[in-house]
């Protein structure tokens, strides 16, 4: 079989066809009664400590200062640079992918969300 063709590239495939479907649903704004029938789903469990805990550790491992933290980290403790400069390159790349993505859908935050948060919200950068 074709080293194209693994589980890995395929994986990568399908939630890359799907993260742009998904784009094109929000510039249509085909997604609105999707996005409210979820967000009601999701507010029944506003007062579970044990979730909304485990969601708000989620979005620290993907915020900036603990990516900044981790890029830091390697290069003091990583021995090889290589490896230390791949990380923090594509940390840094992603990032601003994930900047100019925000700023091109403009799409806005629910309200009364559970973490408070400034900007857009798609893509998430989760």
């Amino acid at each position: 079989m074709n080293k194209f063709f693994n589980l890995k590239n395929i994986l990568l495939i399908i939630s890359f066809i799907t993260y742009i479907i998904i784009f094109f649903f929000l510039i249509s704004n085909k997604l609105s009664t999707f996005d409210l029938k979820i967000y009601k789903s999701i507010t029944n469990y506003n007062n579970n400590y044990y979730l909304t805990t485990f969601f708000q550790f989620i979005s620290f491992l993907c915020s900036r200062d603990f990516i900044i933290t981790l890029c830091i980290f390697t290069f003091i403790f990583l021995k090889n640079k290589k490896v230390s400069i791949y990380i923090t390159s594509s940390s840094l790349f992603c990032y601003f992918i994930n900047i100019t993505i925000k700023l091109l859908i403009k799409r806005t935050r629910p309200l009364n969300g559970l973490i408070i948060e400034y900007g857009f919200s798609f893509p998430s950068g989760h």
